[in-house]
């Protein structure tokens, strides 16, 4: 149970670092996604141009993903085999309790998150994901003036 504790707290950790926190996979703490999230906004309201490009490919704007995958193997085995009550002290099966409580809680608000995230990337389908994988597929032939929903206000897309 330690053992899953400590991947747990691990976890967590990662999810909660600052911007000198070490982040693994390359996603950047929330703040910093929301930062660039924010300054590309305010660049597609004044229009974006090629200028731009580099801080539209270089700039971490994914911060969401199912990170948490927290371990609940052994509550499980103990409350199924009946010796949850029996591992010590009633404070310890409390604390138990309501460590389990907070991982149900929080796999909850990750479902919850990863069913947002699904939806807006298929309501933004032909969004900055559509021009990030285009210019990584062929950046010798990418033009910002092929999206005009970000720069030109009376087109369709927009």
């Amino acid at each position: 149970m330690v053992t899953e504790m400590d991947e747990n707290i691990a976890r967590m950790e990662l999810l909660t670092s600052d911007r000198k926190g070490t982040m693994a996979y390359g996603f950047p703490p929330l703040d910093e996604a929301i930062l660039n999230c924010d300054s590309l906004l305010r660049l597609s309201y004044d229009g974006l141009t090629e200028d731009h490009l580099p801080f539209i490919l270089s700039a971490r704007f994914f911060a969401g993903r199912s990170s948490l995958n927290l371990q609940d193997d052994v509550f499980e085995e103990l409350k199924s085999t009946g010796h949850l009550n029996s591992v010590g002290r009633d404070t310890l099966v409390a604390a138990i309790k309501d460590y389990n409580k907070r991982h149900l809680r929080e796999e909850y608000y990750n479902r919850m998150h990863n069913d947002h995230i699904i939806r807006a990337i298929e309501m933004i389908e032909g969004g900055l994901g559509k021009l990030l994988l285009d210019h990584a597929y062929a950046p010798e032939r990418f033009s910002i003036a092929d999206y005009p929903w970000y720069f030109q206000p009376t087109s369709r897309e927009y």
